[in-house]
């Protein structure tokens, strides 16, 4: 979803609500007892118009775009998270030996290099 940091976005003057229901499936039960009501995120009036012209067009209220959308955000975060930590601990544990950047990219540049010239031969 492309416009996720849009819509996600809490910098500027406008407001949206959303309901509790809104929130019941990102935050766990533990969280979510605090919230008595209603969130306030605050949007760029560009995002906010975006977001009433995609609810809009597509039929769907705000409230649901937004919980649709933080969920994905938040589900993506969790396992982007639970990947880097796989990562850490394979590195950690020695069954990944880690490469250097530069030199990686440079190996590439020459691979690429060499497939191109292979190419101009043809």
């Amino acid at each position: 979803m492309s416009d996720l940091g849009d819509i996600l976005s809490v910098i500027c003057d406008h407001r949206c609500v959303i309901s509790k229901r809104a929130l019941s499936l990102v935050f766990d039960t533990a969280t979510a007892r605090f919230y008595t009501g209603y969130m306030e995120v605050h949007f760029k009036p560009e995002t906010e118009s975006r977001l009433r012209d995609l609810a809009s067009r597509s039929g769907k209220p705000t409230d649901d775009l937004l919980e649709d959308a933080l969920a994905g955000y938040l589900e993506e975060a969790s396992a982007v998270r639970e990947m880097l930590d796989s990562r850490y601990d394979d590195i950690k544990s020695g069954r990944v030996r880690p490469i250097d950047g530069e030199a990686f990219f440079d190996d590439l540049r020459r691979r690429e290099d060499d497939l191109l010239k292979q190419g101009h031969r043809k």
